[in-house]
């Protein structure tokens, strides 16, 4: 397929009234390989855009789009890569030091993009034409322009439709209820939306957690094998057990009957049997527990047990989107985990199995529970009364331990 790039740059250099019809039906099939996007439009449409495109060449470090000007065009990336960057309004204006790299004057990095991703349409949806982020090329980058006229009679449609299935999403989803139009929107644009086959893996325990999926439609079977978290998650699990014997003369319990607490643990995290935590379908989320405490790596796998729709979003994005700009939604999603964590380990057989879930509770205890909450319950009373609030019956009000009421009935496990 590389080997007609230069030929397709040859003829997308031509006036568009030399570009013969043989030419452009020639091109067809390679421009549909090449984008999903143009895969998504009419035979004759793509004609029209084979015909009438444009074609640029960055060099590595040119601007591609600066943030804040008027847009006219957007991009589709024939060969190369750039880089995404977006500053925050309060940045915009503040001068640079010499210390600075010219990068960093661009903002915070958000995304690289390679061959056949396209940028550059969200200038062209939004009614005031701005560029909301920054496109550098990391080398020298080949790329389809298209201009708004272009734009208008070929692919608006789509992207416009596209856009709004994410902005539906965004404005029902009940995470998202607080938010303001301008985080929404940014959200919107940030989403991808993915549909994973019946039997694919979604991601694979040990990966670099870099995705969060949001679940819209189908169902995920999540499973783990606890032998690797030892060493996936050992730094993780040596804090905790350190807390745990500093605690232990008031309230932690041994976690498997006849051991001490650190070497039931042990002999846990030795257990080579795959264990299947939960199946997760529309309104859930996956890897929010990752994300929250900054895990790095996924300590689950995730395959798709159906045909299964997803908005998918870079942990570039929720940094800047949720940690930076919307952090209560983290604590929500965190108290939200806590419970569905809570329901697992009151399985006997998962509790003792998988050791790594109450680490990642206290985990979540730590960093999401206010001070003078912590002060006052010790993690254990803490998570007894999570396992507690799982049975409506219990002789113990359910809300002696105030945790969270508006999060856990929309995400059942």
């Amino acid at each position: 397929m590389s080997s007609l790039l230069p030929r397709v740059i040859q003829i997308i250099n031509k006036p568009p009234n030399e570009r013969t019809e043989a030419e452009i039906q020639a091109l067809q099939p390679w421009f549909t390989k090449k984008s999903q996007l143009l895969q998504k439009i009419k035979t004759d449409i793509l004609s029209d855009l084979i015909k009438n495109c444009n074609h640029a060449i960055k060099r590595k470090d040119e601007v591609v789009i600066l943030q804040g000007e008027k847009g006219h065009c957007f991009y589709i990336i024939l060969r190369g890569q750039v880089s995404i960057y977006n500053k925050e309004s309060t940045e915009e204006g503040q001068s640079t030091t010499d210390r600075e790299s010219d990068r960093s004057k661009f903002g915070n990095f958000l995304v690289n993009l390679h061959d056949g991703n396209a940028f550059g349409e969200i200038a062209l949806i939004n009614p005031d034409c701005i560029r909301t982020a920054s496109v550098i090329a990391d080398e020298t980058t080949d790329l389809i322009v298209i201009d708004r006229q272009l734009y208008n009679r070929s692919v608006a449609n789509i992207i416009k439709r596209e856009f709004d299935e994410k902005m539906n999403f965004v404005d029902s989803c009940h995470w998202f209820q607080d938010w303001s139009i301008k985080w929404k929107k940014h959200l919107a644009m940030s989403l991808k939306k993915e549909v994973i086959t019946f039997g694919d893996t979604v991601y694979k325990q040990g990966e670099e957690a870099d995705t969060m999926y949001f679940i819209t439609n189908g169902e995920c079977k999540v499973h783990v094998d606890p032998s690797e978290h030892q060493v996936q998650f050992h730094k993780m699990i040596s804090t905790f057990d350190s807390i745990s014997s500093s605690e232990n003369c008031n309230s932690l319990k041994p976690m498997d009957i006849g051991k001490s607490q650190p070497s039931a643990r042990r002999h846990s995290f030795k257990s080579h049997q795959a264990v299947n935590l939960c199946y997760l379908g529309p309104n859930q989320v996956l890897s929010d527990v990752e994300f929250a405490l900054n895990m790095g790596r996924y300590y689950t796998t995730c395959t798709s047990a159906k045909e299964t729709s997803v908005m998918s979003l870079r942990k570039t994005h929720f940094e800047r989107l949720f940690r930076r700009k919307n952090p209560n939604t983290i604590r929500q999603m965190a108290q939200a985990s806590e419970l569905q964590l809570a329901r697992r380990i009151s399985q006997k057989s998962i509790k003792h199995s998988v050791p790594l879930l109450k680490v990642i509770i206290h985990g979540l205890y730590d960093q999401f529970c206010d001070g003078k909450y912590k002060a006052k319950v010790t993690f254990e009373n803490h998570l007894s009364a999570l396992e507690r609030s799982l049975f409506p019956n219990s002789p113990v009000p359910r809300d002696k331990y105030p945790l969270r009421k508006s999060s856990t009935s929309s995400n059942p496990t």
